[in-house]
């Protein structure tokens, strides 16, 4: 009747707007990992996201440093005479206007009339429509984007969700951003203090060896070096051996305060005389590094302490680590920071994984290797059932960390809406895998055509469908191959070498094989095989990865698992050297 052909027109309409939003949203992922600074993060969102949304206005804001005004950082419309310009660049206090209000919150808001908001603050010009969603890091709001259009009630819920997740990804962006940047600035301004450290270092040096002569003269009787102490730029400290302070130089003097009260200690001294009587004990005559170093009023430095056991003394020679210390914890706050937000990525990723106990009800047994270089990885796999069939993929995305999984969720992404659209037409009964790999070469080239820049991001791709009933593997793929074993017989199956999104005119074949039961079938990416190690550092190669698999496949395949994981081990830490995992390794086994 009309009324189910309307609501099935609606649903059809909806599929494609959120399948639009997809597309809209995966191609601003990949172009904003070509942004190297924060500006250019912003302004990647303001002229590639949120025009593409078809808003005719777009202001993004960054809090200063104090946090007390939102200052406007990128733009697009009018705001935006030409290239990476702001006309007439205006900020906000936190809390005034629909953009403060919102960067209080941390709540995204539409605002369908403004004229019947007295919070609404005119910038270039009046508009009646306003969308805002906060840029947030950690719970904490960064930044906000802002949108207005001319028009009563024009952002839609759909326009605040598509704007809040560019947000997320934005919000990602910007801290590995100013992680980076401020690596690099901390690497900059480390090599210039420890240059001009080097320079002072060596001139006292030299001023030091002009007066050895004199110090050898005056110091025979005592047998110690007191002018060394007396011109040392760092704090040197003598004491008896009963702790006593005997002398100290001007640098001590200016740092220590309970060196000017000499043998009247203050809170420190019992600690300080504890700790130097378990350094000193059983030590011979010599100097000797303290690893633990000294910490005194909150500042830290490194320790080494002189023994003199003939003339009963004890020097101690300290240098100020704090700046390095702080410099250090710094950089390891901002690892953790990162760490966190990958392990959150992480989550991310593992949430589009299938759960492989389906496979069970297909496969009499099966295994999985699956080792990310990173904690994110690029390879990942895909699973549907259909009937007594079972299509899965195994594939390897370009790179790996954060790059490779970003690749990797609109791959899995793509392979959803390409099984969607054959179940929509009701293909799936004459599903051939060849159709997957053409279809997923068509979203791949439409990508490469709308990237700004030389976009070469693509993925390699397995595709096999296995049918129990009739024993027989379908299988179609990019640059990867598969491996069969029977009664100890290894056979090698090629798939196309095209690169996916590279042709237009590609067509990607299938191929079929019969099976019988007890049949191993082998998936893998080229991790693996492309491994360092071994005794002279080399790659693993197919070759050895094909006599591994014939060796182990006599056992269970739990057990195979086992085996091919300490092998890899094994492979990288040969000869007492460890060598570091070169991309991310996966294997599946099947049984049949």
């Amino acid at each position: 009747n009309k009324r189910g052909l309307d609501e099935a027109f609606r649903l059809v309409e909806n599929v494609k707007q959120q399948n639009k939003s997809l597309t809209k949203v995966n191609d601003f992922a990949l172009i904003i990992q070509e942004a190297n600074s924060v500006q250019d993060v912003l302004w990647v969102v303001a002229k590639k996201a949120v025009a593409e949304l078809g808003f005719n206005d777009c202001v993004i804001y960054l809090f200063d440093e104090k946090r007390e005004y939102l200052i406007q950082k990128a733009s697009h419309g009018l705001k935006n005479p030409k290239g990476n310009e702001i006309f007439n660049p205006i900020k906000i206090k936190l809390g005034e206007g629909i953009v403060g209000a919102v960067a209080s919150s941390g709540i995204g808001k539409i605002t369908s009339d403004t004229a019947r908001n007295s919070e609404y603050i005119v910038d270039d010009e009046s508009r009646l429509s306003e969308i805002t969603v906060p840029i947030m890091h950690d719970n904490v709001v960064i930044g906000i984007i802002d949108s207005e259009h001319p028009d009563k009630n024009f952002f839609s819920k759909k326009d605040l969700e598509l704007l809040t997740t560019i947000a997320a990804i934005t919000a990602t962006k910007i801290i590995q951003t100013q992680f980076n940047e401020q690596i690099t600035r901390n690497k900059e301004n480390l090599e210039i203090t420890v240059n001009e450290r080097t320079k002072e270092l060596k001139s006292a040096f030299l001023d030091l060896e002009k007066k050895n002569k004199e110090i050898e003269i005056q110091n025979n009787k005592l047998g110690k070096l007191s002018l060394f102490p007396k011109h040392n730029p760092n704090p040197v400290i003598e004491l008896d051996f009963d702790f006593n302070v005997i002398y100290f130089n001007e640098a001590a003097k200016k740092t220590f305060e309970l060196l000017t009260l000499k043998n009247e200690y203050n809170l420190y001294a019992n600690k300080i005389k504890i700790l130097l009587r378990l350094t000193i004990k059983g030590k011979s005559t010599g100097k000797f590094k303290i690893k633990e170093g000294f910490v005194f009023k909150e500042k830290n430095y490194d320790l080494n302490i002189y023994i003199d056991n003939e003339n009963k003394f004890i020097r101690l020679y300290l240098n100020d680590i704090t700046e390095n210390i702080q410099l250090q914890n710094s950089l390891e706050e901002k690892r953790d920071s990162i760490l966190d937000s990958l392990n959150y990525s992480l989550r991310i990723q593992q949430s589009i994984l299938p759960d492989l106990n389906q496979l069970h009800d297909s496969f009499d047994d099966y295994f999985l290797v699956y080792k990310p270089k990173d904690i994110v990885s690029g390879d990942f796999y895909w699973t549907e059932k259909i009937d007594d069939r079972v299509l899965f993929s195994l594939n390897d995305c370009t790179g790996h960390g954060v790059p490779g999984a970003l690749m990797s969720i609109i791959g899995h992404d793509a392979l959803n809406s390409i099984f969607s659209s054959f179940k929509r037409a009701s293909n799936v009964e004459y599903l051939c895998v060849g159709d997957i790999l053409n279809e997923l070469n068509s979203y791949y080239f439409n990508l490469r055509k709308k990237s700004m820049t030389d976009f070469r991001d693509t993925m390699d791709v397995m595709v096999v469908c296995f049918d129990r009933k009739e024993m027989s593997l379908l299988y179609s793929g990019s640059k990867q191959r598969l491996y069969i074993i029977r009664d100890n017989d290894l056979q090698i199956y090629n798939t196309d070498s095209y690169t996916l999104g590279f042709s237009e005119d590609a067509t990607f074949t299938s191929g079929k094989i019969d099976l019988v039961k007890g049949d191993l079938i082998y998936l893998f990416t080229d991790g693996y095989v492309d491994q360092f190690g071994g005794e002279r550092g080399k790659k693993f190669k197919y070759s050895r990865f094909r006599e591994l698999l014939l060796s182990v496949s006599k056992f269970e395949l739990a057990k195979q698992k086992e085996v091919i994981e300490q092998t890899m081990n094994n492979w990288m830490n040969a000869e007492n050297y460890q060598h570091e995992q070169i991309d991310d390794i996966s294997i599946i086994g099947f049984k049949v």
